[in-house]
């Protein structure tokens, strides 16, 4: 039991700006962690949820959806999103892999992390504002960051780690961790037919997108593209239930 709340508090510290206490985790429990990133995501869209179910009432949608974002990415600390501007840079440029992983450690920001990141965030904003007077809204908003940390687990599970040392080697999913991926996408379904649905068609799309980054660095993955999956899927998330909900 002390084994499995640290490994929770060790998910906590690494993907939240939460003031969950790390001074003494180790990194064994950081190692144990991984399992428990989709809960870091049930917990993070509650909090959202209930945010916008308070806000929808009183806040026009705009405004309402911006705020809610707000929120979002100031939980995160933008982690994610600073994963996914890197790996804009690099996954699209057109040169060698090894040249990709280069490009993943360079602290400048390019052309095509510029536009990418600004275009998410307009998604996201937009299908929230869609949803804003949807019922399902508070489900929605559940469902895409736990979806986008289940493509994660999911992820570091299924393909090696592409370099010998960084952040992403903090965790490290074990041979066990197919049932836990396996377990928390059964808790889907507590969202709803549509909701889980839509989730359980942006994890597979993540899954397939997690290939693909793979494939463009070698045959692995590293922390950043982590992140940009997990950004990538939460705006699928937003984006496929404003298409189907609205």
């Amino acid at each position: 039991m002390r084994e499995t709340r640290r490994a929770v508090q060790a998910a906590f510290a690494f993907l939240t700006t939460f003031p969950v206490p790390s001074e003494t985790l180790t990194a064994e429990d950081f190692a144990r962690a991984a399992r428990w990133f989709p809960l870091v995501g049930l917990v993070l869209g509650g909090m959202l949820g209930g945010l916008a179910w308070l806000f929808a009432p009183h806040v026009p949608a705009l405004l309402g959806s911006a705020l809610v974002l707000t929120v979002w990415i100031a939980a995160t600390g933008a982690l994610h999103h600073d994963g996914f501007a890197d790996c804009a840079d690099a996954l699209l440029a057109p040169v060698p892999p090894e040249r990709r992983l280069e490009i993943l450690r360079d602290t400048h920001v390019g052309a095509f992390a510029l536009v990418a990141v600004p275009l998410t965030l307009l998604l996201a904003w937009s299908a929230l504002a869609v949803l804003w007077a949807s019922p399902m809204l508070p489900r929605v908003l559940v469902a895409a960051p736990f979806c986008g940390r289940l493509v994660m687990l999911w992820a570091q599970f299924h393909w090696r780690y592409a370099r010998p040392q960084g952040m992403g080697r903090l965790v490290a999913p074990r041979a066990t961790d197919r049932v836990w991926v396996v377990g928390w996408a059964l808790a889907l379904v507590l969202l709803g037919p549509t909701v889980a649905l839509v989730g359980a068609a942006a994890c597979l799309w993540g899954h397939w997108l997690a290939g693909r980054m793979a494939a463009r660095l070698g045959g692995g993955l590293t922390g950043d593209t982590y992140g940009a999956l997990n950004v990538l899927v939460e705006t699928a998330v937003l984006v496929g239930a404003a298409l189907v909900l609205a």
